[in-house]
């Protein structure tokens, strides 16, 4: 299990990252899935983590819902508690994590990369059929599936660039504030 350090710093973690949501940038191009793959390499108790991580996304999300994008759910009244599209993209985080959680028991930022970028298309793949299977926007066929996927390409890129810088990033400050000297054991230390 990792010390009180480390679960400090993932804390830490966690709130700036929550709190990057709320400013300004392109569309998926955000440090949240590097927090999912950062929390599956290197937490060994993988409930706190997981619980954690989607906890920040939650309130993030409650709070984005219901007075930044309120306008999107012209459909809903009340407080919004869970959209349907929710599932889908929690449920992409969740692979992002189990891909970290089995790449990465060994660390290199080799197996970092290429961690990072099965998470993004995990989670393009899943939050696409999402989209395509609750939103109105495309025919319930194949050609609807299809072209859900195409419309999401523009977005694909920004999901990409911001996994991998973050997931560098987050894992290189880890290693400076935590002094690791060797980090190849990160999920069992």
């Amino acid at each position: 299990m990792l010390g009180k350090k480390d679960f400090l710093l993932f804390i830490v973690f966690i709130a700036v990252i929550a709190l990057s949501r709320f400013m300004p940038h392109p569309w998926n191009f955000t440090p949240v899935g590097a927090l999912a793959i950062f929390g599956g390499a290197i937490y060994k108790n993988r409930r706190s983590a997981i619980f954690f991580t989607f906890l920040a996304l939650y309130l993030t999300d409650f709070i984005l819902n219901n007075f930044v994008h309120r306008g999107s759910f012209t459909g809903q009244t009340g407080i919004i508690w869970f959209s349907n599209y929710m599932i889908w993209v929690y449920g992409g985080f969740a692979a992002m994590f189990l891909i970290a959680n089995n790449v990465l028991r060994r660390f290199s930022y080799s197996k970092l990369i290429f961690g990072s970028l099965a998470g993004s298309v995990a989670f393009f793949m899943i939050t696409n059929f999402g989209s395509w299977l609750f939103f109105d926007l495309y025919t319930k066929d194949f050609t609807g599936l299809i072209s859900s996927y195409i419309n999401g390409i523009p977005f694909f890129k920004y999901t990409i660039l911001g996994d991998l810088v973050y997931s560098v990033g987050i894992f290189f400050v880890y290693n400076k504030v935590t002094e690791k000297a060797n980090v190849k054991n990160l999920a069992y230390a």
